[in-house]
């Protein structure tokens, strides 16, 4: 038992063949059989013309693009026209012919026939006459009495088609024939392989838990897989044949588009299949849902040969690729009273891009589009004007948007005029500030990690980067005081040429004295002798100094009185004292003090 899951998503308004909007997201089933269909067909109807159920039922649908299929043959498609273009002369929908062919290729495991699809351009000129000619040409496997080959237009029976094949040779040859051998295939059809039942197996699929595929008929499959434009498939092949090293040869190729289509063959497979995704009872999915991106012609579906990549021009899913909210998006914008502009000017939702000449209005319709939407911040960011020798002030018409929900407020734009960008470099904080509501909207888990590096940043290595700085301040004076010390020892090298320049004098004052190792050691203990009696010399003179205080001068008498003083004198050193080395010198001051001393001495002891 397969389920089905609809989708109702799409927009179905004014969904015109050539969209003023451009090309647009539509759901399409190139793989629609109709009532009389040559093999397997099951549509009855419990009442009124089965033609009418099967058109009523394709207008309901959200399907927009579709094949209208059967097998070697064409009438049912033009039948279709006729009954369908009667009774709804105005649908937007579009129909294309598919040539449904079974080739004697047999490449699977399974031994089934490789399937074709020919999806013929309906404005080839005098298309039913030229269709008429190319299953003329058309050869199959099956020959007659004559040994000549029967032609697809030949068949009539239901087992005449039952058990037609034919051979990539053949079609080639009829497309030749019919068309001219110097052409573009694809100007007239499109050669769509079927990827799954009744058709070739990718390297993933298995059977028996076998892979199987490309192994016995791998040759087989590459030719077919060169040969075709695209496959019938569903999402579970859309990354084999989008890879370029996928044929067994080893042979580059190209990545090819894969549709899903609904092969219905009875009003029930309609209402179960028909621009729905069914899974099997394995969960697993059966038939997806194609989108493709374009206007609903020939051409439109032409691209999706050269944009093949899911998401690209085809898609296969249950969801419209890229849906936005319609509170995001602005269908259109509205001008009254002004020549300068067309009344109103209708965007895709897709929009990424104005293109226009020097001066065409580009820069002033986006001026417009923000203007209508924030007037404040757009005069802010443009003070000078919509455009050249136009002020704001000059603006003397009513400009609005409309947007995706139907509104005409409450929407919000990101305005960046031109040249805009090269100023606002200048300026980095204006920049996070545009980008950092857009990102975080988009990605949140970005909103979070940057909140909570944040956090970090002020709790933890705020402080390490100040306790960093504070020793980086610390480390830089304690350098600068010492390159101050170093600076006042002098240049090491300059140092070092002093001390070499005086160990060379005292080298040659040696040979000049004649002194012997013995006398050098006796002229550096004097020296150390004479040092330190300096030394005791400048602790005494600042005794002297002390005592100073209680000695005046009297100049009447032309000499010093003591004015108070308790202190007695009790011992004189005699000279016998002094060291020997002072007494053979006969040190002045010495002697000074000790007359000094001696003279005191008495004049205190005598009552003075």
């Amino acid at each position: 038992m397969t389920k089905s899951k609809d989708n109702k998503n799409q927009d179905t308004r004014n969904l015109e063949i050539n969209d003023p909007r451009g090309s647009l997201w539509r759901k399409w089933d190139l793989h629609v059989h109709t009532p009389g269909t040559k093999k397997n067909d099951q549509y009855k109807a419990d009442s009124g013309d089965v033609w009418d159920l099967f058109c009523k039922k394709l207008e309901e649908s959200d399907v927009f693009g579709f094949g209208i299929t059967d097998y070697f043959s064409v009438d049912n498609y033009f039948t279709f026209i006729d009954k369908f273009k009667n009774k709804y002369p105005d649908s937007p929908k579009v129909f294309f012919p598919n040539i449904e062919v079974c080739t004697s290729d047999v490449v699977n495991k399974a031994g089934e026939e490789v399937n074709l699809h020919l999806i013929v351009n309906p404005e080839i000129p005098n298309l039913k006459s030229k269709l008429g000619e190319f299953l003329s040409n058309l050869k199959t496997n099956e020959t007659n009495s004559s040994n000549r080959n029967i032609k697809a237009s030949e068949l009539s029976s239901t087992k005449d088609f039952e058990k037609a094949t034919t051979t990539r040779k053949f079609i080639e040859e009829a497309i030749k024939e019919t068309f001219g051998g110097k052409i573009d295939v694809t100007d007239y059809l499109l050669i769509i392989a079927a990827a799954n039942n009744d058709g070739i197996r990718t390297e993933t699929e298995k059977m028996d838990g076998k892979v199987r595929g490309k192994q016995r008929k791998a040759a087989i499959t590459d030719e077919i897989d060169k040969f075709s434009h695209g496959f019938f498939g569903n999402s579970t092949n859309v990354g084999y044949f989008s890879g370029k090293k996928r044929l067994d040869s080893g042979e580059e190729t190209i990545p090819k588009p894969v549709l899903s289509g609904s092969d219905v063959h009875s009003f029930a497979d309609i209402d179960n299949f028909l621009g729905k995704k069914v899974v099997n009872d394995k969960g697993e999915t059966e038939k997806g849902i194609t989108w493709i991106k374009s206007d609903l012609t020939y051409e439109g579906l032409k691209q999706i040969v050269y944009e093949p990549i899911s998401g690209e021009r085809v898609f296969i899913g249950t969801v419209l690729p890229g849906e936005k909210l319609p509170d995001r998006v602005i269908r259109k914008i509205i001008f009254s009273n002004t020549s300068d502009f067309p009344n109103e000017i209708l965007f895709n939702d897709n929009l990424c891009s104005i293109i226009g000449s020097r001066s065409s209005g580009k820069s002033a319709l986006l001026a417009y589009l923000a203007y209508s939407v924030d007037l404040d911040s757009t005069r802010k960011i443009k003070p000078e004007g919509p455009a050249a020798k136009i002020s704001w002030e000059d603006v003397n018409f009513q400009v609005a948007v409309e947007w995706g929900n139907g509104l005409s407020q409450h929407g919000k734009v990101v305005y960046i005029p031109q040249n805009y960008l090269s100023d606002l470099s200048s300026r980095p904080e204006d920049i996070t500030a545009m980008i950092k509501p857009v990102l975080f909207e988009k990605y949140p888990e970005i909103k979070q990690i940057y909140e909570r590096l944040q956090i970090d940043i002020r709790d933890t290595y705020n402080g390490n980067i100040i306790e960093a700085v504070s020793k980086w301040f610390v480390a830089k004076e304690a350098i600068k005081s010492l390159e101050a010390e170093v600076k006042e020892q002098g240049d090491k090298v300059a140092i070092g040429k002093v001390i070499s320049g005086l160990e060379k004098k005292i080298d040659e004052l040696k040979k000049i004295a004649s002194l012997n190792d013995d006398d050098i050691k006796s002229y550096k203990e004097l020296s150390l002798d004479l040092h330190s009696k300096e030394i005791r010399i400048t602790k005494i003179n600042e005794e002297l100094g002390e005592i100073q205080g209680f000695v005046y001068r009297d100049n009447d008498l032309g000499k010093d009185k003591v004015i108070a003083i308790e202190t007695k004198v009790s011992f004189i050193p005699s000279i016998e004292s002094l060291p020997l080395t002072l007494q053979k010198k006969n040190h002045p001051r010495y002697f000074s003090m000790v007359k000094y001393c001696w003279w005191f001495s008495s004049k205190k002891n005598s009552g003075l």
